[in-house]
């Protein structure tokens, strides 16, 4: 049986799909460590706030049957505070369990986006490196429903010589491709390429958000921009000098077919004990070729 403690200060919960970006979840728990505070990341598995299924798709059901699995697993390590890195998350945290799922939810800790934690953490350490970078910080859709990105811009500030623009309100075309695909082929061009060139035109090196819907959305158009996509925590352990993590994000987007994105991950996924297929299916609804 794993080790689980009794009961512990800080409980970190990544999600479900933040972990198909490694890269950003090493960096905000190396910047975590650096704060010098005790928690707990919990992630991986089927552990899911429910959000994909109930209000994304209209599952009520499996949604709230995630719900009560993630709770109780929350409610088993007594936390005083949950700290989530999505925004996806903390809409259904703070808004919907508490409307919906009142009956059977009993959230026994205080729960908080990470930025705001790391914004009120990491006031002693001072970046020892400046990126010197113009960035704009866009707001995802779930961002503007929890107004969660006024933490991401307080947190970034922190960066000395960072310019920070603060991007219109504007959809990437993910949210879209996740409820509807058929949909969203038809208007996702149109959100992707005017979020590019708002980008372009402010001459940004970077543009900033950690949604990940966001970013499986603008990664195959790349070679399109003249910017770079960048998460905040990625972006703060790099001004640290931080290791810097290998986004594979990257690389895979430059392969020319699912084959070649099988070869070249094959020792990856077979070590996780998935199946070419299993991985084949998955890689099909993630990415697209022309």
């Amino acid at each position: 049986m794993p080790y689980r403690p009794e009961k512990v200060e800080n409980v970190v919960f990544l999600g479900c799909t933040l972990l198909a970006f490694p890269h950003t979840v090493f960096a905000l728990l190396d910047i975590l460590e650096r704060t010098g505070i005790e928690f707990v990341a919990l992630g991986g598995g089927k552990l899911c706030c429910g959000f994909p299924y109930g209000p994304a798709a209209g599952q009520v059901q499996e949604a709230e049957r995630r719900a009560r699995e993630l709770v109780a697993s929350l409610n088993a390590l007594s936390p005083k505070k949950v700290i989530l890195t999505c925004a996806g998350c903390y809409r259904m945290f703070t808004e919907l369990f508490t409307e919906l799922y009142p009956q059977f939810l009993n959230l026994d800790f205080e729960v908080q986006y990470y930025a705001q934690f790391l914004y009120e953490k990491i006031n002693n350490i001072y970046p020892n490196r400046s990126p010197r970078k113009k960035v704009i910080l866009h707001d995802s859709c779930m961002s503007q429903r929890t107004n969660v990105n006024e933490w991401e811009l307080k947190l970034l500030s922190k960066i000395p010589y960072l310019e920070i623009i603060k991007g219109r309100d504007i959809c990437c075309g993910g949210t879209p491709r996740l409820t509807f695909p058929q949909v969203a082929k038809k208007i996702g061009d149109n959100f992707r390429d005017t979020l590019g060139r708002e980008a372009m035109e402010a001459k940004a090196d970077y543009l900033v958000n950690i949604c990940q819907l966001c970013r499986m959305a603008i990664y195959p158009y790349m070679n399109e921009f003249s910017f770079f996509l960048k998460d905040p925590p990625s972006l703060i352990i790099e001004s640290m000098r931080g290791k810097e993590y290998q986004n594979k994000w990257e690389s895979y987007w430059k392969c020319k077919n699912i084959d070649e994105m099988i070869e070249k991950s094959r020792e990856n996924f077979e070590e996780n004990g998935l199946t070419e297929a299993e991985v084949r299916r998955i890689l099909s609804f993630v990415f697209t070729f022309s």
